[in-house]
């Protein structure tokens, strides 16, 4: 017989009074797996974690968390979207309250927590009551709690959220130690970069599973073709032709074009440009990504804040 699944659901379902939620949908997960549940705002994420972890019941189907159908609390690590720490105990201590929940003795506790707050960068802070933390103290003490205690099954809400670049990074390479050890990981967010390194990725619409599979296959199969946009100045929009690039935009102060490759066609639209006297401010390349697999999908747009778009 081969490992126990870490997660094994079969027609979950949680749907509020208005009809929301999430479900009916079945679910893998197994050890050594870090899974990525993505989708817009309202999609079902967080009520899907919330299922899986115990805090929200089912009303249809079947859930069996490390072979059990009754949450093993020891061997399971949350990190919900708004984390509840006592504030005036430190970081440090916080941590290792709920370290010693699960079962750690003191020693064991203290060496595990220390070094979780050593890979989340939370050294300056773990000494300050978790009352004065921002919301990227609050999000990492979580993550530390969530990991410390070794559990088979670790469960993220947008785990990113509120972190600087350098602690995203750590994070990850905290999950990537975790399903090296046999661990397995399953993160609700909307963070596409780090979803990508994920071994897989489950696309969650308006609370039912539309897609799922691992990043680059599912980025071959569905995700469409790079944009290139270029920021221009000239008397009269550009004449542009270039094969295997279709152009989608072409003004005197803009050209945009779509392509499969976009380093195929570059020298083209730059030597084309240039023939015709055009002055080029900018170029920006996106190449696809999941929110074109998402599109392709669904129909639907997945809209991000502005900061976010290429």
């Amino acid at each position: 017989m081969g490992p126990v699944a870490a997660l094994q659901a079969r027609g979950l379902e949680h749907r509020w009074r208005s009809g929301h939620g999430v479900g009916p949908l079945d679910l893998d997960v197994v050890p050594a797996e870090a899974v990525g549940i993505l989708g817009p705002n309202g999609a079902g994420k967080s009520t899907l974690l919330r299922v899986l972890s115990g805090v929200l019941p089912a009303r249809r189907g079947s859930l069996r968390v490390l072979g059990a159908d009754t949450v093993p609390f020891s061997r399971l690590g949350c990190a919900a979207d708004a984390p509840v720490h006592f504030d005036e105990l430190t970081g440090r201590e916080n941590a290792l309250f709920f370290a010693r929940a699960t079962g750690l003795g003191t020693g064991a506790a203290r060496d595990a927590v220390d070094r979780f707050i050593r890979r989340l960068r939370l050294e300056d802070a773990a000494d300050r009551p978790a009352g004065e933390y921002s919301l990227g103290m609050r999000r990492k003490l979580a993550l530390v709690e969530a990991f410390a205690h070794g559990p088979a099954l670790v469960l993220l809400d947008e785990p990113t959220l509120g972190l600087d670049a350098a602690s995203q990074e750590a994070l990850l390479g905290v999950i990537r130690e975790h399903v090296v050890a046999k661990g397995a990981v399953v993160a609700a967010t909307n963070d596409l970069a780090a979803a990508a390194r994920f071994d897989r990725v489950v696309f969650l619409h308006e609370g039912r599973i539309v897609l799922a599979g691992r990043p680059a296959d599912l980025l071959g199969r569905h995700g469409g073709h790079a944009t290139i946009r270029a920021r221009i100045r000239s008397a009269r929009p550009p004449v542009i032709a270039i094969d295997g690039a279709d152009v989608t935009e072409t003004t005197a102060h803009r050209v945009e074009l779509r392509a499969a490759r976009a380093a195929a066609v570059l020298p083209a639209l730059c030597a084309a440009l240039a023939e015709q006297g055009v002055v080029v401010e900018e170029i920006r390349v996106r190449e696809p990504d999941l929110r074109d697999v998402f599109r392709e999908a669904t129909g639907a747009t997945w809209e991000f804040r502005e900061e976010d778009r290429p």
